[in-house]
């Protein structure tokens, strides 16, 4: 089912039929859906997993627990055989669309769940990161953005690192990644526009 041809952004409710699906669900599914509107943009979430079940629910209660009220959250999950799946149907009531199936790798999976976004903004919150405060997103769409790209710092977090990386102008960009994709919300036409190029880029498409 795809979105009228007078909509803003091209974008399709489900997927295609797959062979490999092993499942889908959330709101979509159900028939709820979430709009634009003109003083309170829809912000899409997505989030990529494969075989990631030991940090997606940290990542999942990041985005659900946004302060901002109108998130649409998609999770594109690679066809894990942990138990991610369980997982991500606990909060499948609080999910508007995820679907597991085999796919092309992280940047695949990405551009995947930016064709399935409908909202004006996208962000992708893959399975491990989250956002450091709950009111994030509420912080920056308090103002009127006039920008088609926001971005800010981001923090490294390993068992053995962390770090804050202070994020730096995109005329830097020949210097090295001026941010990561975690921290950047981009205006979801020019994602769609602009996809990763992972068959041609394989490790390292989001630079």
């Amino acid at each position: 089912m795809a979105n009228k041809p007078e909509d803003k952004i091209q974008s399709v409710l489900f997927l295609p039929d797959n062979p490999e699906r092993k499942s889908e669900g959330g709101l979509r599914t159900q028939g709820y859906f979430k709009h634009n509107h003109a003083d309170k943009p829809l912000i899409s979430v997505i989030t990529v997993v494969f075989n990631g079940a030991e940090h997606l629910e940290q990542t999942i209660n990041s985005v659900i627990g946004q302060t901002y009220d109108n998130v649409e959250y998609i999770i594109i999950d690679g066809g894990s055989t942990d138990n991610t799946l369980e997982i991500i149907k606990k909060y499948e009531g609080q999910i508007d669309y995820w679907v597991s199936e085999p796919d092309g790798g992280i940047y695949d999976a990405m551009n995947k769940g930016t064709g399935l976004a409908t909202g004006e903004w996208v962000n992708f919150m893959n399975a491990g990161d989250w956002f450091m405060r709950n009111d994030t997103i509420n912080s920056i769409f308090r103002n009127n953005i006039k920008s088609d790209l926001v971005y800010g710092d981001h923090e490294i977090r390993y068992s053995t690192l962390n770090k804050s990386v202070k994020a730096k102008s995109v005329l830097e960009i020949f210097k090295g990644m001026p941010f990561c994709h975690q921290s950047m919300l981009i205006l979801n036409r020019l994602q769609l526009t602009n996809p990763y190029q992972y068959k041609k880029y394989k490790v390292a498409a989001d630079f």
